[in-house]
């Protein structure tokens, strides 16, 4: 597991052993671990109590942070370590990629900058049950998923858990849950190339350099930009020019270059650029801090109303072909 940046000022990274409990509920069934001293509580859990064959529903890893700290995106940011989860589903099965809710920035000790969550993240993906020839003959679906993250606040410590959920087949039924992934999709970016898409997405490269234009469908405000990539990939020189209505886009550039050693085989890698907004008229919802809105409930509110749109850039190394971007 790659780490980004390196861990350093007054960072301290515990090992954290851990205990297993055990929540139950009916009629699907899950596993809580929680790692002690980790500060991190993680289930894996579903939008459906029972599903049908064929039917799609969502499963995902439940993360429950202890406040004031917080894990890791994709790209952690200066320092620490993405979070992973890995799910083994039942044969037959169809799984999507797992989709990730848009990352806040945090300001770590040191000045570092980083990307993650605090509070509750759900990291989910889109399952396809099997068909009825393909299915178990007790008629239950068994899902396992290996997590693993790094939880920081003064201090950084490493936490894992193995996690299980059976999912019956049968009459389909909702879970209890099924309103927080919903919830969690609204905050999931919206690909550019999506009918549902907020903007209209154009890339150019030239020199190097790319450029990307978001041409609003209606005015936003408060647009941050996040780039999912990895090890093998840096942005420099990212900046953005902030026009958020439809008269005036949003221009954001950059130079996103592969490292380490072409020869090694790296020639092509594809990240995504998430685009974060909130719409402007949802700036009157926050109100203005009161008595009965407070600065708290207003910053709430605010997150609440956050949204994005994702953009897939494609680099290639420059001693095969021209460096490209694409928009998907």
């Amino acid at each position: 597991m790659p780490i980004i940046g390196t861990l350093i000022w007054n960072y301290s990274i515990l090992l954290a052993g851990s205990i297993l409990t055990l929540a139950l509920y009916s009629p699907a069934t899950a596993q809580l671990w929680r790692g002690d001293n980790s500060h991190v509580e993680a289930r894996l859990i579903s939008d459906a109590a029972a599903v049908t064959p064929g039917q799609r529903f969502r499963v995902g890893v439940l993360f429950t942070i202890e406040p004031a700290w917080h894990i890791y995106w994709i790209n952690p940011g200066d320092a620490g370590m993405p979070t992973t989860v890995e799910l083994q589903a039942p044969n037959g099965a169809k799984v999507s990629d797992l989709h990730w809710p848009t990352p806040h920035r945090f300001l770590d000790p040191g000045d570092i900058v980083s990307n993650g969550y605090e509070k509750q993240v759900l990291l989910w993906w889109h399952i396809t049950a099997p068909d009825s020839a393909s299915i178990e003959a007790d008629k239950v679906l068994t899902f396992a998923a290996k997590a693993n993250w790094l939880a920081c606040r003064q201090a950084c410590v490493l936490g894992s858990a193995d996690l299980a959920l059976t999912v019956p087949m049968g009459q389909a039924l909702p879970s209890p849950e099924a309103s927080l992934f919903d919830q969690t999709q609204a905050k999931t970016p919206v690909a550019a190339d999506d009918d549902q898409a907020p903007a209209t997405v154009d890339t150019q490269t030239k020199n190097g350099q790319t450029q990307v234009t978001v041409s609003w469908k209606q005015a936003v405000t408060d647009v941050e930009v996040f780039a999912g990539v990895g090890a093998n990939v840096a942005i420099d020189a990212l900046t953005i020019e902030e026009g958020q209505s439809p008269e005036k886009p949003t221009v954001i550039h950059f130079t996103p270059r592969l490292l380490g050693d072409p020869a090694a085989g790296v020639k092509n890698v594809q990240f995504p650029l998430v685009i974060a907004y909130r719409p402007a008229d949802s700036a009157d919802a926050a109100g203005k801090p009161d008595a009965a809105n407070n600065e708290l409930k207003a910053h709430e509110l605010k997150a609440e109303a956050r949204r994005s749109l994702a953009v897939t850039i494609n680099v290639q190394s420059q001693d095969s072909k021209p460096l490209e971007t694409e928009t998907r």
